[in-house]
């Protein structure tokens, strides 16, 4: 490699660059050392632990200690508020609130039904008594 005058530090970027990988890079000893690549030496297997092992709370799939170690016996009780994580419970959260909805309209409607019969009867009422 080329230096500096009087240095031994390398003067081009490649020298620089070729240092710095010059450790990992194989080289043609390497061929006579190593074994060859094995079944499972050539696919790649990515961590998935952040999927599997939700730990970390910023990970999609993250449940807190409350929310991962619940019974059975706790979730089901007759006493226990509705768990939203369940789907079955969600479902029939769902139903509810849009039966409520329904029946709250028809309440609604029906007293507008009725504001308006007294609203018609008293100009009813008003027009006879100015004839």
């Amino acid at each position: 490699a080329r230096t500096w005058e009087g240095g031994d530090e390398p003067c081009r970027i490649i020298d620089v660059i070729g240092d710095r990988v010059e450790s990992w890079r194989p080289h043609w000893t390497d061929l006579y050392t190593m074994q060859p690549p094995g079944r499972f030496d050539r696919t790649l297997y990515p961590d998935t632990r952040h999927i599997t092992e939700p730990t970390q709370p910023l990970a999609p799939s993250y449940l807190s200690d409350g929310g991962r170690f619940r019974t059975t016996n706790l979730v089901h009780s007759i006493f226990a508020a509705p768990d939203s994580m369940q789907p079955q419970q969600t479902d029939m959260m769902k139903q509810q609130a849009k039966r409520e909805f329904r029946v709250e309209r028809m309440r609604n409607r029906q007293m507008e039904m009725q504001e308006r019969r007294f609203a018609a009867e008293a100009a009813a009422r008003e027009f006879d008594e100015q004839r």
